[in-house]
């Protein structure tokens, strides 16, 4: 996915995510016409790296689904290497958005979005169906 790294959940290695199509599986995107699947083949994280300044005001939201019962989700900001948890957010089988806003901290010019596999109704091996994930700054 163009912008994104994924990444195991030790970091060590690259693992694929899907990009499911809207209505595979009878689960239709929340917007445009895909949406992933997290966990694709097992415990995994994406990333994307942005350029900020302090004291930026950063506003997120996301919507993320079950795919197969509860999965758990941490959401992470913060320097690279150094993030820290937002939240960890659970949902089952229908969409929820979630949001917040954030502000840079002195001495970051390079943020790091995170979403992180917790826990997944499947023992980890597939889940945490995501969509319109957004960053704003609003400097």
């Amino acid at each position: 996915m163009p912008g994104w790294t994924n990444q195991t959940l030790d970091e060590s290695s690259e693992r694929s995510i899907e990009l499911w199509e809207s209505g595979h599986r009878g689960v239709a995107s929340v917007d445009g016409t895909h949406h992933l699947e997290l966990n694709s083949t097992g415990l995994s994280s994406i990333y994307q790296d942005v350029t900020v300044s302090p004291g930026d005001e950063i506003s997120w939201s996301f919507w993320h689904r079950g795919r197969s019962g509860t999965d758990t989700v941490g959401f992470y900001l913060g320097a690279p290497g150094s993030e820290v948890e937002i939240g960890q957010y659970s949902t089952q089988y229908t969409w929820t958005q979630y949001s917040g806003t954030y502000i840079v901290p002195d001495g970051v010019t390079t943020l790091r979005v995170r979403f992180k596999d917790i826990n997944s109704a499947m023992q980890n091996s597939l889940g945490h169906l995501m969509d319109d994930i957004k960053i704003i700054n609003n400097f």
